[in-house]
């Protein structure tokens, strides 16, 4: 850093305050570059570099969200809150074996509460798993096993990871009778997508699941499906910002991995306030908190009969196991 720089007074704090409104105006690109001048500065805090990492993760950098998170666990700030964080990051960029020394590392130093070992003792269980059978997988029995609804969910995690490595360029067909296989678990079709975007395929995929089909071609945007997601958000947003925003972050998680379980696709009916209110319903009753039905028709403007058997869906799902899988994705 310069030494003759000049500091204005309170320079700290105002950058602080342009990251934040370029947060709430989701320019994180913008944000981005307000924290690297507060960690430039050497006036990062744990929090500011937390917002760095969902910057870089909502802009999909993920091996650089990686990195700074890295350092956000483990350097000077030993933050204990982007724990969750960054595993999620190491699972997302399928490093099983990173997830694997990461976690035996936590352990090691007592910072996995008791509340989070089972989860995590599960997903190093399947990380190892993942890292044992790492090297010896074909390309050819990686595509069977992932393809294949009669395995296991664990086996075909391992071979999506593999996924990632291989040209799937070479497995078109056996990609398309994938896709097509109505009994292949929604979580493993909607993550295979997300590899083909990756891997910038261009090629033309009926995808069919829980009962809706869509023609889908990676490399092409679903303005229709951002749009909605979006709009989602931000009814949700407007109702809980200010009331309870915690409860907020946690609903927004909750109907990410619920659009999740159908991307391509959109959930039916294609009602914004409607999905938006049984998100609101959903997360009240997994907290025992109280409904008022006249709130939430007010609120979202619906009829709380309409939410109803929405509600049942997601709970449908929930007994299905959809989102017990999505968490260790």
């Amino acid at each position: 850093m310069d030494d003759n720089l000049v500091f204005f007074p309170n320079l700290k704090d105002r950058i602080i305050m342009l990251g934040k409104k370029a947060l709430e105006e989701k320019n994180f690109k913008q944000a981005l570059l307000y924290c690297d001048q507060l960690k430039e500065l050497n006036q990062h805090t744990s929090q500011t570099e937390l917002a760095a990492v969902a910057c870089l993760m909502e802009q999909a950098r993920l091996k650089e969200a990686k990195q700074r998170c890295e350092e956000l666990v483990f350097g000077a700030f030993e933050s204990d809150e982007a724990i969750d964080i960054y595993i999620s990051l190491l699972v997302q960029l399928y490093d099983f074996n990173a997830v694997q020394s990461t976690i035996k590392d936590l352990m090691k130093e007592n910072r996995i509460s008791k509340s989070q070992m089972e989860q995590y003792e599960s997903m190093l269980s399947l990380s190892s798993k993942v890292a044992k059978n790492e090297q010896d997988q074909s390309d050819e029995k990686v595509i069977m096993s992932l393809f294949d609804s009669s395995s296991s969910y664990s086996d075909q995690l391992m071979a999506l990871s593999e996924l990632r490595k291989i040209e799937s360029a070479n497995y078109i067909p056996i990609l398309k009778k994938f896709y097509l296989d109505e009994k292949a678990n929604p979580i493993i079709k909607s993550l295979v997508c997300f590899v083909l975007q990756e891997q910038q395929l261009n090629t033309q995929f009926i995808v069919k699941k829980l009962g809706m089909e869509i023609t889908w071609n990676p490399i092409e945007e679903l303005k229709e499906h951002d749009e909605f997601v979006n709009s989602v958000v931000k009814k949700l947003t407007s109702v809980l910002e200010n009331e309870d925003p915690s409860l907020l972050e946690i609903v927004l998680m909750f109907w990410q991995h619920f659009i999740t379980i159908y991307f391509p696709l959109l959930p039916s009916p294609h009602k914004v306030n409607e999905w938006a209110a049984t998100m609101y319903v959903i997360v009240h009753e997994n907290f025992d908190r109280f409904i008022d039905v006249n709130e939430v028709e007010n609120q979202f403007s619906v009829n709380f009969n309409e939410i109803e058997p929405l509600v049942s869906q997601v709970r449908d799902f929930e007994k299905q196991g959809l989102f017990d899988a999505y968490t260790l994705t």
